[in-house]
């Protein structure tokens, strides 16, 4: 019942694309390391999910191709903001000698013009807000109340279509469920295998041969707590 958000698609993304490169390198590490490389052969690319959400999100935001409708719904909200642009430039035009400043702020994610105290009546709308000081009324001019109106109603209408969108991708990555599962598995046997390999680097370390025979014959061996500040040893018994 979870919904996944645009950030949990990205991190996805991030996710498959990394597992695809991984299933690449370790194909052309098959000669060398083929026991390691072996376990990239178990993991799936999932390219059609990886399709999918690079079409419908990006930078973090569901787009535009993600559906019809939702391309239909963001060109009214283009339309009707820039009508609201040029209501609000006529506005500061015509009041500019009363605004307490020259710019248009918003108030409640409406917007709203800065208007000197004593000239308050002088604006036909409301008062959305006053500023600390008390010179300054921010009043919602009448004349956009109905375009702002049909902008809340448009952005209402285009985080429903988002949430659509962001359903169906949910559905779709769930189908591939098992998939991510035996990714996300043997990616961290993987991280595992390559953190003891960078370990055992780091300390100079070599394999070993085992035997049952109960011989012991060790050449050179530093503890690997002490690392080079110890004498090496060289250690033999069982012969």
């Amino acid at each position: 019942g979870y919904l996944f958000s645009e950030p949990d698609f990205s991190h996805r993304t991030q996710f498959i694309s990394s597992c695809s490169q991984l299933i690449k390198y370790m194909n052309s590490k098959s000669d060398t390391a083929p026991t390691v490389s072996a376990y990239a052969s178990s993991m799936y690319g999932i390219e059609p999910l990886l399709s999918e959400i690079e079409k419908c999100i990006y930078s973090g935001r569901v787009t535009d191709m993600a559906s019809k409708e939702l391309a239909k719904i963001r060109k009214k909200i283009t339309v009707t903001e820039e009508r609201i642009r040029r209501k609000l430039d006529s506005l500061i035009s015509r009041h500019r000698s009363i605004m307490q400043e020259n710019m248009v702020s918003q108030r409640g994610g409406r917007y709203v013009l800065p208007i000197k105290k004593e000239f308050r009546k002088q604006v036909k709308g409301s008062v959305l807000d006053e500023s600390g000081s008390g010179q300054t009324v921010y009043v919602e001019p009448a004349e956009i109340v109905s375009l702002q109106f049909d902008q809340s109603a448009n952005m209402a209408e285009e985080s429903k279509e988002e949430m659509k969108v962001l359903g169906e991708l949910t559905a779709l990555a769930e189908s591939y469920t098992r998939e991510l599962s035996i990714n996300t598995e043997t990616v961290g046997v993987l991280d595992f295998l390559l953190a003891k390999a960078k370990y055992a680097m780091t300390l100079d370390a070599v394999p070993v041969e085992l035997n049952q025979d109960g011989i012991i014959d060790i050449h050179g061996a530093r503890h690997p707590l002490m690392a080079n500040t110890m004498v090496p040893l060289d250690f033999s018994i069982g012969q």
